[in-house]
């Protein structure tokens, strides 16, 4: 089942496929290079999975590209973007049992922190 991504992540999840097919590698080369599975990769290229930011560092850092190669020219999101508000993500946080590590980085951007 494929999952519902921001439009630049979509296109920067295409791009990394592009970039590993003109590199002459195939899934499980990519997958070995970054130490995941098979599956992993595969899941990523089609879309059944959300990236991980770490797993999009790893495939640039063994493809040789800057993650800003994969983002570069994709679609910016508009202000109605399906990104959730700070209020929202507070919210949910609080739900989850978040608590909020500091508030004061520029265009309000949260950090919070699992529970130990």
């Amino acid at each position: 089942m494929k999952v519902e991504l921001v439009p630049q992540v979509e296109c920067a999840v295409r791009r990394l496929a592009e970039i590993r097919q003109m590199a002459g590698l195939v899934q499980a080369d990519l997958a070995e290079g970054i130490g995941v599975s098979k599956g992993s990769i595969s899941d990523l290229e089609s879309m059944r999975s959300e990236p991980r930011i770490g797993t999009l560092v790893r495939c640039c850092d063994y493809l040789e590209v800057s993650i800003e190669v994969l983002f570069r020219g994709c679609p910016r999101t508009d202000s109605s973007s399906r990104l959730p508000s700070q209020e929202e993500v507070l919210k949910r946080a609080k739900i989850l049992g978040v608590k909020q590590m500091a508030d004061t980085r520029p265009r309000g951007c949260v950090f919070l922190a699992m529970p130990r």
